[in-house]
């Protein structure tokens, strides 16, 4: 199981570099073309904001399916705790919507901050 996982661990992650290679190469020929985009921004700024964009959106081949895992293995275990025990399995099953609930609420936050972290360094990088 642990080497499955090493292997399974490299191909995700040469995925998500990959991926991420190739929009940084997309987001650049775009910057880069004289018809490209008109903004306020510096080109030192709007290509360290999308460079970390790139990363971030590279990623998303690792978010889904972990997304994907957890909401089933929830499910699953919720179902068998409730077999075993119904105050427990109902506990799991009405909880974990309400704790991500909770989570989402202070996203907004924690986007703002990384939000002002890009700006920052597109305004150093400019």
């Amino acid at each position: 199981l642990s080497v499955l996982w090493r292997f399974g661990s490299r191909l995700l992650m040469y995925a998500v570099a990959r991926e991420s290679h190739l929009l940084r190469i997309e987001i650049s020929a775009k910057l880069l073309d004289p018809l490209g985009i008109q903004t306020d921004f510096k080109a030192g700024e709007l290509l360290s904001i999308s460079s970390t964009d790139a990363d971030e959106t590279g990623y998303v081949i690792d978010y889904l399916p972990r997304v994907a895992g957890a909401v089933v293995a929830t499910v699953v275990c919720g179902v068998v705790l409730r077999s075993i025990d119904l105050p427990l399995g109902l506990l799991v099953l009405i909880g974990s919507p309400v704790v991500v609930s909770a989570l989402q609420l202070t996203a907004p936050l924690i986007a703002r901050r990384v939000e002002e972290q890009q700006a920052e360094m597109g305004r150093a990088t400019a």
